[in-house]
């Protein structure tokens, strides 16, 4: 009688839905004075931790862009990750400026989740991600003050 509780409870559980663990996005705008390609990659802690010598994060972490002539003229073009787990994490974007026969060489490291110029502490660039998040920008542009006005 024991074994027949036991199975009986054992195929209970069993069938009880395994909650998935619940994914969401990460979207936002890269402007840009020049680049042929755009990566822009979310970092979690760990891999923050000294990231200039350690690869980019493995997809879906990593975006690679390259911008069309239409999107190059505007200097701009939107960004979205998909599937990303909630956890905190950092945002870095680097572009290649795509030099004739150089290797992919991503120059310039722009963060600007929650400021404009980029410090390596983790703690300016951390942002928390339990709900789509859209609307991010990354500017990689002169200092406003150094811009051009265009008509």
């Amino acid at each position: 009688m024991k074994r027949a509780l036991w199975g009986m409870a054992l195929c209970f559980f069993m069938s009880l839905p395994v909650q998935a663990e619940q994914k969401y996005s990460v979207s936002g705008t890269a402007t840009f004075d020049e680049g042929d390609r755009i990566l822009i990659s979310l970092y979690t802690y760990e891999e923050f931790r000294d990231f200039k010598r350690k690869p980019l994060p493995a997809e879906p972490f990593t975006l690679l862009i390259e911008p069309s002539v239409q999107e190059k003229q505007a200097g701009k073009i939107p960004f979205r990750f998909e599937g990303i787990p909630s956890g905190t994490y950092a945002l870095l974007a680097f572009r290649d400026k795509n030099k004739p026969g150089s290797p992919l060489q991503p120059g310039r490291i722009a963060s600007s989740y929650r400021m404009m110029t980029f410090s390596g502490s983790w703690d300016d660039v951390k942002f928390r991600v339990d709900r789509n998040i859209t609307g991010l920008k990354i500017d990689f542009g002169p200092p406003d003050s150094l811009r051009e006005s265009k008509p």
